[in-house]
């Protein structure tokens, strides 16, 4: 197979010789970020809208997680895969029921209560959608399908509807209950360090000594593919609360220069 350099056919590559590339290019820049400390690119292709179902059978050995996946309804074996892997997809019925499936007929809901990692998207929003709040919209047809049950707009377990989202009561609980306590925790640890005058760089180090450091790898996902995107939410939300909590010390007046860090 020729590289893509020495590609001179007039017929363009298959699909998976255009996600290998990809993913290859991506692993040795990836590779180069960590060692410098930085943020890492993950790889989220469009596949399984239309095409062949090998397309999905690529994305599985290389992507992080996909937008569409709707023919993954064509095979179980891949659809079994994606679920033990926990790759991501990222669903937009209202795209799909424009140009390739029924709304009716998406397997989003299927997918969701076989406990696929799926979430709703949006996709080509200036074409497909109607308001200036594509994402929104999406959510909003999803519930009045009663995809997510009457009460999704409740937090905790006042808004899950066991018959519809498939996870039990007491799941949804703990885990608002745990939400709960560490928007307090870091909420106390928020204006501890305004009242101890902590730079940014300081309070950092003391919410990564607390929270723990989380730690990055390529293939982490294949063992454990749900704690592996918690990780990443994590350090998005870090990266968030040190941004706020240095527009609060300009605020406040507590700017601070190197030599005066507590």
């Amino acid at each position: 197979m020729p590289t893509p350099a020495q590609w001179t056919n007039v017929f363009n590559p298959a699909y998976s010789y255009y996600v290998y590339y990809c993913y290859a290019n991506l692993y040795t820049l990836n590779k180069l970020r960590e060692s410098k400390g930085m943020t890492t690119i993950k790889f989220r292709p469009h596949a399984g809208e239309a095409g062949d179902i090998d397309h999905l059978a690529a994305t599985f050995l290389t992507a992080h997680n996909i937008a569409h996946g709707i023919n993954l309804r064509k095979s179980p074996v891949l659809q079994y895969l994606y679920y033990l892997a926990q790759i991501g997809l990222a669903m937009s019925p209202l795209s799909n029921n424009s140009l390739f499936l029924d709304y009716h007929r998406n397997p989003f809901p299927m997918f969701f209560s076989r406990g696929l990692n799926v979430s709703l998207s949006t996709d080509d929003p200036l074409q497909i959608h109607l308001t200036k709040e594509p994402l929104v919209e999406e959510y909003s047809i999803a519930a009045s399908t009663h995809w997510i049950g009457h009460h999704y707009y409740k937090r905790g377990p006042e808004g899950n509807d066991i018959h519809k989202t498939n996870v039990p009561h007491i799941r949804v609980e703990f885990r608002y209950m745990i939400d709960k306590a560490l928007y307090l925790l870091i909420k106390a640890l928020l204006y501890t360090a305004l009242s101890l005058r902590l730079s940014p760089a300081r309070f950092k180090r003391v919410l990564t000594g607390i929270l723990g450091q989380p730690t990055h790898s390529v293939h982490e996902r294949y063992m454990r593919g749900t704690e592996t995107r918690l990780l990443s939410l994590y350090w998005k939300g870090l990266r968030s609360l040190i941004y706020h909590y240095s527009k609060m010390l300009n605020d406040t007046g507590n700017l601070y220069t190197s030599g005066r860090e507590l």
